[in-house]
């Protein structure tokens, strides 16, 4: 099979290429190319710049820190029946601090509280429980170990 092609047939395909920005034309103050002096050159980034008032990031306090490990997390129990169900672990399987922290349902805290219901038989050991949820492991024949 033969093509009819030659080099003025040959196109890009749409938006592969952009119109650059003429500047410089007109009889303005500063046609095109903004003000004068730093703003007027290309490389040069303003960052946190405010016309001469202090900036913000100098006008509010430090902050000291967002993570407080005595802090306890929730753990609701509808997370841990999804790890049964996605067969991930069995419902006789322990689930304490170290197989949380495996699955990435704890993240940062030291500690943990369980909240909620569940429809599987788990075996848990944690920091806190919440009176429904010690009830609804309790429904389920499970167990749950409180720890300090």
């Amino acid at each position: 099979m033969k093509y009819d092609l030659s080099l003025n047939d040959l196109k890009d395909k749409p938006r592969a290429t952009k119109k650059y920005k003429r500047v410089g034309r007109g009889k303005s103050n500063s046609p095109g190319k903004g003000g004068k002096g730093q703003t007027a050159r290309t490389g040069v980034a303003l960052g946190n710049f405010q016309g001469g008032q202090t900036p913000i990031e100098r006008r509010l306090p430090k902050q000291r820190t967002f993570y407080t490990p005595d802090k306890m997390a929730t753990v609701s129990l509808k997370s841990l029946d999804r790890l049964v169900e996605s067969k991930y672990i069995t419902s006789e399987t322990l689930i304490d601090f170290a197989l949380l922290r495996k699955f990435r349902v704890i993240k940062k805290a030291a500690k943990y509280k369980l909240v909620g219901a569940c429809e599987q038989k788990l075996n848990i050991v944690a920091h806190a429980a919440s009176k429904g949820a010690e009830a609804a492991i309790a429904a389920q024949n499970g167990s749950l170990k409180l720890v300090k």
